[in-house]
């Protein structure tokens, strides 16, 4: 169900194609809410199938494009547990935690990752003692295994920005929302650097999601993304949501997409009902932002 921009009708069922109040058309509307619980849904499916990278992609898609509940974030975490990155499974449990602070799964799943990955960092511990003992015992018995060779050696089994900025660019160009997306990726040793112009922050802060899942921690990424021109942002269309993000504020918003704080009013008297307080805003919760006059 959706809510009218009109700001009067009120939880209008897919089956309405117009609104009752002011007869407007309402598919476009059906449409967008639809999105990110269709990717939520595909990606259900991509796990059963154990292609648990792409299911990954399609909850992230999900999540950022609006789907922000705390069983999307638990699922994610799930199959960030089954590829073994733990750190961000437990992110992604303190997120679902945030939207549902009583939820048990959540906690639950919460207590056996933060379990799994002590013991993984106990292996991992122990891997890299037999690892520098075999070394050192590899070193003195192959004298003629020079210094040079074993780094050069060591440098190509290491990932790098190089390789990880090439991955990145395959993975942008071909991921759901982002295939028409100008940004440019640059790998050097030092890091990556991600730049370009996108037309929403939600399609910023998918890339930043996307090269965060790519990268996961091996190197630095740096952003200088940048959002559209002005005139480009400002052209909403009928019943454009957006999901609240950390020190958001209705003057902000307006000025962001009216160019004029003083027309916070108007996303208010839409969104009354879920603003109690319009000095404060609620991360993650999703507005109906007006067209501009």
């Amino acid at each position: 169900m959706v809510d009218c921009t009109c700001g009067f009708g009120k939880n209008i069922p897919e089956s309405q194609r117009t609104c009752p109040n002011c007869a407007i058309d309402l598919t476009p509307l059906h449409r967008l809410k639809s999105i990110p619980h269709s990717l939520y849904e595909e990606g259900l499916r991509l796990a059963q199938d154990g292609r648990l990278d792409e299911a990954a992609d399609r909850m992230t898609a999900a999540i950022v494009l609006g789907d922000a509940s705390a069983e999307a974030h638990l699922t994610l975490g799930n199959l960030y547990v089954k590829r073994r990155l733990y750190a961000e499974a437990l992110k992604q449990y303190e997120k679902a935690a945030e939207c549902d602070p009583g939820n048990q799964d959540v906690r639950d799943a919460k207590l056996e990752t933060e379990s799994k990955r002590e013991k993984n960092s106990r292996f991992m511990t122990r891997v890299q003692i037999y690892t520098l003992v075999l070394g050192v015992f590899v070193v003195t018995s192959v004298a003629t295994l020079t210094f040079e060779n074993v780094l050069t050696k060591k440098l190509l089994r290491s990932p790098n920005a190089v390789s990880l900025g090439a991955t990145l660019r395959e993975k942008l160009a071909h991921y759901p929302g982002l295939e028409n997306v100008g940004v440019q990726v640059s790998g050097e040793r030092s890091g990556l650097i991600i730049s370009g112009d996108v037309p929403s922050d939600a399609h910023k802060a998918l890339v930043q999601e996307v090269a965060r899942n790519v990268v996961d921690d091996r190197t630095m990424v740096t952003s200088n993304i940048s959002i559209s021109s002005p005139a480009a942002v400002t052209q909403i269309p009928a019943g454009f949501l957006y999901t609240v993000k950390g020190g958001d504020t209705l003057s902000g918003l307006a000025d962001r997409f009216y160019g004029e704080t003083g027309q916070w009013k108007r996303i208010f008297e839409i969104n009354k009902d879920k603003i109690p307080n319009p000095t404060r805003l609620v991360v993650h919760q999703v507005l109906v932002i007006p067209p501009k006059r």
